[in-house]
C-alpha cells in the first residue's frame, strides 16, 4: 500500500478573484504563502518523496515544505490542474467572466472535445490521472513515509474518483458532480491509499 498526501495549493490570486494569464503561472496571494508556511509545520516525520506540480502556486505552496525536509527527494511531475478552457481565450480574464465558458464546456460533456490550442480533452487529463496514479503505485515506498504530493483540487478529486469509479472512466458530468460536491479547500491535506 502506498500513501500519498495530496496537498492543495494555497490561496492563489485567481481563488482570489483577480484576473489572471496562463494558468501555471498564478501565483499565490500573501494569504497562500501564510498557508503554505503552516502546512510545511504541520509534518511530523520525514516523507518518502514530494511530488509537486510545474503550476507555479504549487510550486510556491510546496517550498516550505521542501526547506523543511532538504534531504528528502523532490520531483516535478506533470500533475498541474485541468485545463479545459483555451487559455489563450481565457488570458486576463477573472473566474467571474469564464463562468458561462465553464458551464458550456461541461454542458457538452463531450470527453474528447479540446477547446483550443493548450487546452486539454477530458480524456487526457483523465489519461494524466491514471499514469500519475500508476507511477505513484509502482514507487514501492514505505507506507510509514507518505508521498506528500502538492497540486490542485481537480487533480486531487480525479484521483479519488478513478479509484471509486473505475467503471465510469469517461463520464464528464458524473466526474463534474463529484468533484463540486467535494471541494478541497486551499492546503486542504487529503490521503489517498494506492495498491501496489
Amino acid at each position: 500500500m502506498t500513501r500519498v498526501i495530496c496537498c492543495r495549493h494555497g490561496q492563489s490570486v485567481a481563488n482570489a478573484g483577480a484576473a489572471t494569464a496562463d494558468p501555471l503561472t498564478i501565483p499565490l496571494t500573501e494569504l497562500g504563502r501564510r498557508q503554505a508556511e503552516e502546512v510545511a509545520q504541520q509534518w511530523n516525520d520525514e516523507p518518502g518523496l514530494i511530488v509537486v506540480s510545474p503550476a507555479e502556486r504549487a510550486r510556491a505552496t510546496s517550498a516550505p515544505t521542501i526547506r523543511r525536509f532538504p534531504n528528502v527527494a523532490c520531483l516535478e511531475w506533470p500533475i498541474h490542474e485541468f485545463t479545459y478552457l483555451n487559455p489563450s481565450r481565457c488570458a486576463g480574464t477573472t473566474g467571474e467572466q469564464r463562468r458561462a465558458w465553464v458551464e458550456a464546456y461541461w454542458s457538452k460533456a463531450d470527453p474528447r472535445f479540446v477547446d483550443g490550442d493548450s487546452a486539454e480533452s477530458f480524456e487526457a487529463f483523465i489519461e494524466r490521472v491514471e499514469q500519475a496514479i500508476e507511477q505513484l503505485s509502482g514507487l514501492g515506498l514505505d507506507e510509514h513515509r507518505p508521498i506528500l504530493l502538492f497540486g490542485h483540487g481537480q487533480f486531487t478529486n480525479a484521483m479519488r474518483w478513478r479509484q471509486m469509479c473505475s467503471d465510469a472512466r469517461l463520464d464528464m458530468l458524473r466526474y463534474r458532480a463529484f468533484d463540486l460536491q467535494n471541494p478541497i479547500l486551499n492546503c486542504e491535506l487529503v490521503e489517498l491509499k494506492l495498491d501496489k
